[in-house]
């Protein structure tokens, strides 16, 4: 009958969809397929990450990997409230409900133009800083700040907030002050000459980086992976991050 025939139309388009709904879902609880969604605190520079993802994704094609540009300055709130499945962050405050996955350790280093009198200096104490305009990312829960300096009872001539690496690198070039920031990151810059890099004391001041996720939310394997190759790449192995 017709409606027999409408009812069996009906019935294989529904059967059609169920299956691929199936498929997807096999694909997403075997790690095939998925997104990751993360940020990390402080830097926006991220000239570390495209060949990174590229040797991620030859293992994970079908993982999406999305940077959430807008939660750098609060990551750990960002994976709080679900808008990150994985946060990057610097010594963060403890909270029960993430999973904390140490990555690596990090050095901040003062950063002047070459003709500064910091670039003469094998390295720097908090009251080199008293008289300096420094220009940092962010001055809330700055670590150089408030480890460093404040507990010397150091307070800089002026502090300026830049919120991009890479304009802080060009004020510092021009003259216009001094920062700090993590050596990787002005590497390449050092490398050229066009700024000085000056450790801050004998011991230098290092940071451990830890990854967060939620402990309510399973970590599926593609995010794992993703979580040891970070670490193993900053560790010279890389390859050890992939399964």
């Amino acid at each position: 009958t017709q409606a027999g025939e409408r009812l069996l139309r009906t019935a294989q388009t529904v059967l059609t969809e169920l299956q691929s709904v199936e498929e997807d879902i096999r694909k997403l609880t075997e790690g095939r397929t998925g997104a990751i969604r993360f940020s990390t605190e402080c830097y926006t520079c991220y000239h570390w990450l495209p060949p990174l993802i590229e040797r991620y994704r030859h293992h994970f094609p079908q993982i999406d990997v999305q940077i959430v540009a807008e939660a750098t300055q609060r990551p750990g709130q960002a994976l709080l409230d679900g808008r990150l499945d994985l946060a990057i962050m610097d010594n963060p405050e403890q909270n029960d409900r993430v999973q904390y996955h140490p990555l690596f350790q990090d050095e901040l280093v003062a950063i002047a133009p070459p003709d500064h009198p910091f670039a003469e200096r094998k390295t720097l104490q908090p009251a080199d800083f008293a008289d300096q305009h420094i220009i940092l990312y962010s001055t809330e829960d700055n670590s150089f700040l408030h480890t460093f300096l404040y507990p010397a009872g150091v307070h800089p001539k002026r502090l300026s907030e830049v919120p991009l690496t890479e304009a802080i690198i060009g004020l510092v070039k021009s003259g216009l002050g001094v920062s700090v920031l993590a050596q990787w990151a002005v590497a390449p810059d050092v490398a050229t000459g066009t700024i000085a890099a000056i450790p801050l004391t004998d011991q230098g001041f290092h940071r451990q980086w830890i990854a967060g996720t939620l402990k309510n939310v399973a970590t599926p394997p593609y995010l794992q992976a993703f979580i040891d190759l970070i670490a193993n790449q900053s560790a010279g192995n890389p390859e050890q991050g992939i399964p």
